[in-house]
């Protein structure tokens, strides 16, 4: 129902049109998994892993890797990495720098000794390690929707388990 400004007689009148939302229709985020150095990075949502271990880091240094890695090793600029990781606020360049010395120390060095985020001089960051990326999901696929039957991880398991279980009777 909507509601529309009549005379003073009949200050609201409700009306039987249907409601539109003003918002586009929501999309589901492309899931990616970033794949460099020890560490893998998955978005949407953002993690950081090390083998299977989850590395815990604040959401904002979480946006940068995002950032930078969606730069594919070339650098990314001040500018861009500011208006990525902090769109609705006006931050100064400080703590650009310190939100990436911070993500410096969670990272690490990379095994030859060179850091993980290199800054290029005068214009922004990278990162130094060689970057592989790996889409999930498409805009088009519903990643909620329930796999067929027939296919996936679990329906392997029920295979194992029940040719398991027809040797081991045959077995007795």
């Amino acid at each position: 129902m909507s509601f529309t400004v009549g005379t003073c007689y009949d200050l609201f009148r409700v009306t039987k049109e249907p409601e539109r939302s003003l918002r586009p229709p929501r999309r589901r985020p492309v899931r990616s998994v970033y794949i460099f150095g020890d560490y893998i990075f998955e978005t949407a949502p953002d993690t950081l892993s090390r083998g299977v271990q989850i590395i815990p880091a604040p959401s904002k240094q979480l946006s940068l890797l995002r950032v930078l890695l969606q730069g594919e090793g070339n650098a990314v600029k001040k500018e861009t990495l500011l208006r990525e990781a902090w769109p609705c606020s006006d931050v100064e360049d400080h703590t650009l720098v310190q939100t990436i010395y911070l993500l410096r120390l969670t990272l690490g060095k990379m095994p030859d000794g060179r850091e993980y985020v290199e800054t290029v001089p005068r214009y922004g960051y990278r990162i130094a390690a060689s970057i592989s990326q790996q889409g999930l999901a498409s805009p088009e696929s519903n990643p909620w929707k329930r796999p067929s039957r027939g296919s996936g991880f679990v329906h392997s398991l029920g295979q194992i388990w029940r040719r398991f279980n027809s040797s081991s009777r045959a077995a007795l």
